[in-house]
Formats: C-alpha cells, structure tokens, sequence
C-alpha cells in the first residue's frame, strides 16, 4: 500500500533537506545585513538634520552643521558676530551700511549680499542660498512665509525684555553650533550680572529719587514705552519712562511736543546723535528742564547701538545707572565696563579713543 522508500532515495532526501537549510540560512542572514544596511541609511539621513523652536513657537528642520546663514534682523548680524559665525552669513540687509563698528570688526560684512531688507529679494535669496533665515518676529509674516514656501527654514526672534534677548541669543547659538552655544551662555551670565550690579542699587529707591527719562527713537518725537527693552534699562538705570508711565505702549510711537511738555523729562536719551542738536537748538525745547540742565544724552553705540534690541543692550543697564544716578555708581568705570566687553565678546582691545567714540558717538 505505502511505496517503499530506498536507500537512494533516503540520500536524496538528506541532501535537499541540507540544502533547504543552507538557503533559509542564508536567507535569514541577508535580510539582517538588508535590514542594518537600510536602518544605517536611515539613521545617516536622519543625523544631517535636526530641528529649532523659533520664539513663535515654530518649529523648523535644520543642518547639524549651519554653515550658511541669511539675517533679516540687523541686530542679529551683531549675535552671530559676537558668537563666532559671522563667517556663516551669506545674505542680510543694507542696515549694516549705518554699522560702522561692525564694518570695522569684521568688514567682510560689506561684500555680503543685500537681499533681506524690507522688500526681500527672492531672486537673491535664493542664489545665497542660506540654510537658515532669521527674521524678527513682529517682520511681515507674508515674507516669513514666502521665504519657507521657497524650501528655506525661518527662525523667527523677538527681543522685548532682557529674558527675551537671552533666549534669542541661545536659539543663535543653537543654531551656530556647540562653541557658540557655549558664548551663548557666557552672555547670559555677563548680562544678569549688571541687572545685579545696578539693580542692587536702584530697585529700592523712592520714585521722588528716580529721574523722569524720555527716550527717542527714530526722531525726538518718536519713542517707547511699555513692552520695550528701553522701559526695562530705564527702570533698571533707576529712572522712570515718561512715555510708559503716561500710557504709551510698544515701539516707534509717535507723540507730540505738547506731550513732551506736560511730560518735562529731567533727562532725554537719543537714540541717534544726529538728534541731539535738533533737541538742544530747538526754541520749543528750551524750556524743557533736561534741555535746561544740559542733560541730553546720545546712546552709546559700537558695533549696535546699546539701546535696543542687540546684544549690547547688556551694557545699557550699567551706562543707564551710572548716568541717572552718578553718585550711587561713582565706582563704576565706564571705560573698563567697555575694554572687557569689547575683550570678552569681540575678541579685540579697543584704544582709549575708540571707547571714547562708543560712550560719545558722533554719528
């Protein structure tokens, strides 16, 4: 009934069941070497990137290794200068023609293409190329998403408070890589310690004792209040914003003479020098008690002026308290403060008459 197996037969079997485990051997052991060489590419591919959280909450794909880096937002050409990457920028905007300590620094700046200025030139950006574009915040966000539908990353910053600038600065560093995230945090530690320095001195001071301080911006009668960085330095340099204290809020705002004459500020701080005489020769300032008392004051300025949204805002505190308050700061050398920033984040030792020019800017 059952056929009878042969020996020759049982031989053959023998065989073709090796050969059937040397092929599922074999099998098995391609698909794992396909397996690891599939997961290595995978891992590879991935390990070229990495991703930021912008302070829009935006999170954006990036290189591991930045190399080419578009500015919209001036002051951030000064961050990344102070941070090691200014190497990396490869577009930015005409703003750092009015920068002459930054085109001293570093003068390469001067042959970078112009192509992020408030009308950006997509054509351009697009041949520089950048890896990444870093914009302000408040900037068009009809550009910002112009720039991203071009295939370009977006790292959006906002600079309103002392915390702010420190974060933005942290997120550049990020993005520049380990060393400069490294300068990152030494900044952040050199800016607190003046909000220590001053506010040691100004936090408890009687508001009869603390100056009332107009700051302009883009003319005498534009200005900042609530909200800005400027109220913050103020308030810290132990002063109060007239602008702030009467209501005015955010940035650039316009106000009008009859403001600044109810208002009568003890001192006046101009962004720009070239407001300083229309101040002081003006009939309808004359009467103004900081106009009276010789006390208008030009911001310092080296490669950003100090007073807004750069990282030199970290010296404002202590020029702002030495200034509204000179006998509570008499220890405070100016110059010093200036040598040993300039040394720390610059990497280059002013002359006495080069810090005379940041502390008195002419232009």
């Amino acid at each position: 009934m059952f056929s009878k197996i042969h020996d020759g037969d049982r031989m053959k079997i023998g065989i073709d069941e090796k050969i059937l485990r040397y092929i599922t051997i074999f099998a098995v052991i391609a698909l794992a070497v396909i397996t690891t060489i599939g997961c290595t590419s995978a891992a590879s591919t991935s390990s070229d990137t990495r991703t930021i959280t912008d302070m829009a909450g935006t999170t954006s794909t990036i290189p591991v290794d930045v190399n080419r880096i578009g500015v919209s937002y001036p002051a951030m050409n000064q961050v990344i200068f102070m941070l090691g990457g200014a190497d990396k920028i490869v577009a930015t905007s005409s703003t750092v023609d009015t920068l002459p300590w930054l085109i001293k620094l570093y003068p390469q700046i001067k042959s970078i293409p112009q192509s992020l200025n408030t009308e950006v030139n997509m054509e351009e950006l697009v041949k520089d190329n950048p890896d990444v574009v870093i914009m302000a915040l408040s900037a068009n966000t009809t550009t910002s998403k112009k720039i991203r539908d071009l295939g370009m990353p977006v790292v959006e910053l906002n600079v309103s408070t002392p915390e702010q600038l420190k974060q933005a600065v942290s997120i550049v560093g990020d993005i520049l890589g380990p060393d400069a995230k490294l300068k990152a945090k030494e900044f952040s530690d050199y800016y607190d310690s003046n909000i220590k320095l001053v506010s040691s001195k100004t936090a408890d001071l009687p508001k009869d004792q603390k100056p009332k301080v107009l700051y302009t911006a883009n003319n005498p009668l534009n200005t900042e209040g609530i909200g800005s960085i400027v109220t913050n330095w103020i308030e810290l340099g132990g002063g109060v914003n007239v602008a702030a204290e009467n209501g005015i809020s955010g940035t650039f705002k316009d106000i009008s003479m009859e403001d600044v004459v109810k208002w009568n500020p003890d001192i006046i701080v101009v962004r720009d020098a070239a407001q300083k005489p229309k101040i002081m020769e003006d009939p309808q300032w004359k009467e103004i008690n900081a106009v009276k008392n010789g006390k208008v004051y030009v911001s310092p300025k080296d490669v950003y002026a100090w007073c807004v949204r750069s990282a030199c805002a970290s010296l404002m505190p202590v020029w702002s308290a030495k200034t509204f308050h000179p006998e509570l700061f008499a220890d405070v050398d100016m110059n010093q403060v200036v040598r040993d920033y300039c040394k720390k984040f610059y990497g280059y030792d002013p002359s006495d008459s080069e810090i005379n020019d940041i502390l008195n800017p002419t232009v």
